[in-house]
């Protein structure tokens, strides 16, 4: 990453490999930045699972031709997202909202991390536990983070706790 400026304290990565739908690696890299569209914040999502919905969503939603379950919670993510934004006006509401759609639409198990662009991170989990999702705290050096195997912050000075199930 030699000459590239970096002017955010938060960060994300993931290493994926495609669980149902297209076997192409384009199709499930991460982070993946999901289109509002219109002069909303940019909001990236790096996300750990399988849908076990996703064959019935990509045939109600044929016409635009999802191929792999992270675009299934990208456009459940932004529809919502921008529909609660333009009625409300506020980031926190919008995000709620849509990361409850995802809870209330995605069947099967997956943590998730998703960057809002004026807001933060965002974490949050399967109602059912399936993937895991551990938090690390240092709170004397403001630090945070998350990741699907506690063993990332071993040797760390701070906490070590797990996002429960379907918590945001």
């Amino acid at each position: 990453f030699r000459g590239v400026e970096i002017h955010s304290g938060c960060f994300l990565g993931q290493t994926r490999y495609p669980t149902s739908g297209s076997i192409s690696s384009v199709n499930n890299l991460q982070p993946a930045k999901i289109l509002l569209g219109r002069d909303l914040p940019s909001i990236q999502i790096i996300w750990n699972g399988n849908l076990t919905n996703f064959s019935q969503f990509q045939k109600a939603h044929c016409q635009i031709g999802f191929d792999c379950d992270t675009q299934m919670l990208a456009s459940i993510i932004a529809n919502t997202f921008s529909q609660e934004y333009d009625l409300h006006g506020d980031l926190r509401v919008a995000t709620i909202a849509a990361v409850r759609k995802v809870f209330d639409e995605c069947q099967g198990g997956f943590s998730c991390l998703m960057h809002v662009e004026g807001l933060g991170l965002v974490a949050f989990r399967d109602k059912h536990g399936i993937r895991p999702l551990a938090m690390y705290t240092d709170k004397s050096l403001g630090v945070f983070g998350f990741a699907s195997e506690s063993r990332a912050f071993k040797g760390l000075e701070g906490v070590v706790d797990w996002v429960k199930n379907g918590e945001m």
